[in-house]
């Protein structure tokens, strides 16, 4: 039984696979509400992170950068600290930096995603909103080849 339940551990409360149609709503720092059903039609890339993730931290300018570069053309990114509540004026100190927007798991209404055991985690999900591609810890950090290589193809060819 203890090793039945160390392997339930290791695996988040829910998970969206490719392919699925996962479900995101809350408030980001800034008390903006947002959501992903109302995302149709651009490219979204929902980054889990937290501020005592070296991987997560290594990765964010990489994303910034990203996000700049194709926001754009269709391109939404949010990053989803999966720091507690009185970690919050860190968070904010963090994302100050960074162009994207940014919320907490205590502030999603909605999520589909679940709570992530290991971090970061990065998701890419197409204009339709279905879940195309799923960056998960081992493959961290992030780079901007895997990035290139998941998102490109999905955002509206430039006229």
């Amino acid at each position: 039984m203890a090793l039945f339940s160390a392997a339930l551990a290791v695996l988040p409360a829910r998970a969206s696979d490719v392919g699925d149609h996962p479900a995101l709503s809350g408030k980001e720092l800034s008390g903006q509400a947002f959501d992903l059903a109302n995302l149709r039609g651009k490219v979204v890339v929902v980054n889990f992170w937290a501020t005592w993730c070296g991987p997560c931290r290594a990765e964010m300018p990489m994303l910034d950068k990203f996000y700049q570069a194709h926001a754009g053309q269709g391109l939404v990114l949010i990053g989803i600290s999966e720091d507690r509540d009185s970690k919050r004026d860190e968070v904010k100190s963090v994302m100050a930096a960074l162009h994207y927007p940014a919320a907490m798991t205590g502030d999603l209404d909605d999520d589909d995603f679940g709570r992530p055991n290991v971090l970061p985690v990065t998701y890419v999900m197409d204009a339709g909103g279905v879940l195309r591609t799923v960056f998960p810890p081992e493959d961290a950090p992030l780079t901007e080849a895997k990035l290139n290589a998941a998102v490109l193809p999905l955002l509206p060819k430039a006229q």
